[in-house]
């Protein structure tokens, strides 16, 4: 699969109701979790080249948060649906892309909103075990540069897992097991992990609390297990990792800025001049 470059003028999908002038315009910021090797990459980059008005954010090619923070706010003013493509372990860098979306809503000055983000959590959950061997037979990887490197820091990995929750402020949370995706996502397999699961889940208010959500039993972070201690139990659920760079296990690659760097990249302010998304509020369920 080759994944189309994020800012390219690719033809959005049609709607498939009419316009409406007086919905707000809706706009997915979808906000993936999951172990490493869990597909996370895998997963968005087939959504953005089975849905043209969908953008992919993601930070090992970006460089760090504020990078992605920018790459996420240029391409939802210009119309599109992003993807944030990075590991949010937990409740406190997942409010980063709530607060964001928060900060987009647009309002008229009499209160009549013009702008909406819904905001979605997908984890894709997967065993310690299949995440092990998944990471044996990695290569390419932007940031880690060797299996060895990989599983070295799994560890940590799992200990500074947070569950994602309504709590936080999303409008919806879902999950899917890694191992019913396929190594090259078809339109009917994106369909039906993010699509078809929003036109049955529930919407939340998405109301984003005064502060992060603790962790269950108030541990904060760095109180995991101590080297030589008993790791998670084999094949139980691996869900979240931390940013690499962020806690100081790698440096980051050094990256030309770009949404997507599949391709030459093209700078943040070309996302103006690609046709936007529809402008009516777009449907849970995409056309066929």
């Amino acid at each position: 699969m080759h994944p189309t470059p994020v800012l390219a003028a690719t033809p959005a999908a049609a709607p498939s109701q009419p316009p409406c002038d007086d919905a707000p315009r809706e706009q997915y910021m979808l906000v993936l979790s999951g172990l490493i090797g869990s597909g996370k990459s895998t997963f968005a980059r087939a959504l953005v080249e089975h849905f043209g008005d969908w953008r992919r954010c993601n930070q090992d090619e970006l460089g760090d948060r504020h990078a992605v923070v920018y790459a996420a706010r240029t391409a939802l003013l210009a119309g599109y649906h992003v993807v944030i493509d990075r590991t949010n372990i937990d409740a406190k860098q997942r409010r980063t892309w709530l607060e964001l979306a928060r900060e987009l809503n647009a309002s008229t000055a009499d209160g009549e909103r013009t702008r909406s983000v819904v905001t979605i959590s997908l984890t894709l959950t997967i065993s310690i075990d299949e995440a092990e061997r998944r990471l044996k037979l990695r290569v390419g990887h932007e940031t880690i540069q060797t299996p060895e490197q990989a599983l070295g820091i799994l560890p940590h990995f799992l200990r500074t897992y947070q569950k994602a929750s309504s709590e936080e402020g999303f409008h919806y949370v879902l999950t899917w097991p890694a191992t019913r995706m396929s190594q090259n996502p078809t339109r009917d397999e994106v369909n039906a992990m993010l699509f078809d699961r929003l036109s049955v889940e529930e919407r939340g208010e998405g109301v984003l609390p005064e502060r992060p959500p603790p962790r269950a039993g108030g541990r904060g972070r760095g109180r995991g297990r101590g080297r030589g201690e008993a790791r998670p139990t084999r094949g139980s659920s691996a869900l979240h990792t931390p940013h690499l760079a962020q806690h100081g296990l790698l440096e980051p690659v050094q990256q030309q800025p770009g949404l997507d760097n599949s391709h030459t990249p093209p700078s943040f302010a070309a996302a103006a001049a690609t046709p936007p998304a529809p402008s009516a509020a777009v449907p849970i369920q995409p056309p066929l």
